[in-house]
């Protein structure tokens, strides 16, 4: 067995195991510990995926094709869901062991792989095959760090396209720096996309690694009780997570947006080059989240909404497993052209060029979400592991004047200075014609910076308009009631009108007994 540093080895184990936690020294209360105890099967089923699954039918990604790598620490045994050819819920699958450790299996590992790629409970049933690194060993042996002259490719990735992190490390040292950076250069160079696990506690700080990397995803929970934004490693200030997923721990959250990326990878095909296709699985994941109650950009206030792109809880929002498939489909489309109100582009960009989309809006208080997603660039020299500057670049969103002598209204902008991602979510936009556009900034990295964009619009329904007259008023009162507790009176009365999109007052995305007080509201204030 190769000889592990022990500092290594220890420090994952001390983020990874219940109770040894170290407490935010910015809140007052105590932390909640790390949870390795293995969730139940039916964890908070994925109701988006349901959704898709009943709207496709047979025809559902299923992640089939898809080669996936899982990490774990070593914990009670093993560090592996299953080992060889699996049975049960990984049969007709093949687990390998990447590690220089002995094969074992994992409680821990087995349950994220059920949520991951089970056959019958996981998102991406289809995956035939993963790949398991020890994490301990992965980051040591893996990416080389103890190498001072090699280009770490896993050594070589092959066909992995996605890895999952289910664990945290919060060591700050140089070692955990320079892993960190390879780990930003074996996604962009190799085209890897790695979803980590932030810690279970909203008392602690973005785990060190691996939720820190700028080409990566962490995920937290989507009630917000996870670790919040910003970061405070290597780059402090980013906005992380960047996306939250139903689930009692975060654990079990990371492998749904695993699972998720695995039936867009299928789905998109060639569309996209392999080292382009972890950008445009992020923008799209970004982009097709919703937006939980109380969400905003960065903090509580509008004075800093265009420099932080995402919820320091929340990141884009909670994972929408079918609206993931709605963007996909849209695209690609046609680079500085008019194009569909949802869709997605992959460009290059050099110094001072724009990846520009003019979007026709046909329907009235529309809501549009958008992402721009790129890379951080590694220097080339693995004795110092050096970064290059990060590019700077900004999305924008304008509307285009109806008059020939018209100015053209900026209608919100995304300009963080320090993350690889921008984001927009506005509400309310009128009918017309927009220009949703990217600029680079900078001449950092490559001459051409690769770059995705995805956008989803959508026409919302007046929220309290219950009769349907385009307005909120007293005549409203009568059909909410009738909603509420008798649907199919209320679907009978007016056909047509969804009492979700009208009635879910509160935006918590139920339309139940919590919404009457904002209904009332919005009764008082019409």
């Amino acid at each position: 067995m190769r000889h592990l540093p022990l500092w290594l080895r220890a420090a994952i184990l001390a983020g990874y195991c219940p109770g040894a936690l170290a407490a935010d020294p910015t809140h007052d209360s105590p932390p909640v510990p790390f949870s390795l105890e293995p969730a139940p099967l039916h964890d908070k089923t994925d109701e988006s995926l349901l959704r898709l699954r009943e709207r496709l039918g047979p025809q559902t990604p299923t992640g089939a094709g898809v080669i996936v790598g899982q990490s774990e620490p070593f914990w009670q045994g093993g560090f592996m869901p299953f080992v060889g050819t699996g049975v049960g819920e990984f049969a007709e699958k093949f687990a390998e062991n990447r590690s220089s450790l002995a094969p074992g299996i994992s409680p821990h590992a087995r349950t994220v792989g059920t949520i991951w790629f089970g056959r019958t409970a996981g998102v991406a049933p289809g995956i035939p095959r993963v790949a398991c690194f020890e994490a301990a060993d992965y980051v040591a042996h893996a990416l080389q760090w103890e190498s001072a002259h090699s280009d770490p490719a896993l050594m070589n990735p092959g066909p992995v396209q996605i890895i999952n992190a289910s664990w945290v490390y919060d060591g700050v040292t140089d070692a955990s720096i320079r892993a960190l950076r390879r780990l930003d250069h074996v996604a962009a160079a190799h085209g890897v996309l790695f979803v980590s696990a932030v810690h279970n506690s909203r008392y602690s700080n973005i785990p060190t690694l691996m939720a820190s990397m700028y080409n990566g995803i962490a995920v937290g929970r989507a009630d917000g009780d996870s670790s919040h934004g910003p970061t405070f490693f290597e780059g402090h200030g980013r906005a992380k997570p960047e996306i939250v997923a139903d689930s009692s721990a975060t654990s079990y959250a990371a492998p749904r947006v695993a699972g998720a990326a695995a039936l867009l990878i299928e789905q998109a095909g060639t569309s996209a080059s392999r080292t382009m296709t972890p950008l445009l699985l992020k923008a799209v994941m970004l982009t097709a989240a919703r937006k939980p109650p109380g969400w905003f950009r960065g903090d509580a206030t509008a004075e800093d909404d265009s420099l932080r792109p995402l919820d320091w809880r929340y990141g884009a929002g909670t994972l929408r497993i079918d609206r993931n498939h709605e963007v996909l489909a849209a695209g690609p489309s046609p680079q500085n052209a008019r194009c569909g109100a949802t869709g997605w582009s992959c460009a290059a960009l050099a110094e001072s060029s724009t990846l520009a989309h003019f979007l026709f809006i046909s329907t009235t208080n529309t809501t549009l979400t958008a992402t721009a997603c790129w890379n951080r660039h590694h220097s080339g020299d693995f004795t110092t592991d050096a970064m290059l500057p990060l590019n700077r670049l900004t999305l924008e969103l304008w509307r285009i004047p109806t008059s020939r002598n018209g100015v053209a209204e900026l209608v919100q902008s995304s300009a963080s200075p320090i993350d690889n991602l921008q984001h927009i979510h506005v509400h309310g936009l009128a009918a017309g014609d927009y220009v949703l556009r990217v600029v680079r900034h900078t001449d950092f990295g490559p001459e051409s910076e690769p770059v995705a964009l995805a956008w989803h619009s959508e026409g919302v329904a007046l929220r309290g308009d219950m009769n349907g007259d385009g307005r909120v008023t007293a005549f409203d009162l009568d059909p909410f009631t009738l909603a509420l507790f008798d649907p199919a009176a209320y679907r009978a009365n007016f056909p047509g009108i969804n009492p979700l999109e009208r009635g879910d007052t509160n935006y918590d995305g139920e339309f139940d007994l919590f919404d009457i007080d904002s209904f009332i509201e919005l009764l008082l204030d019409a």
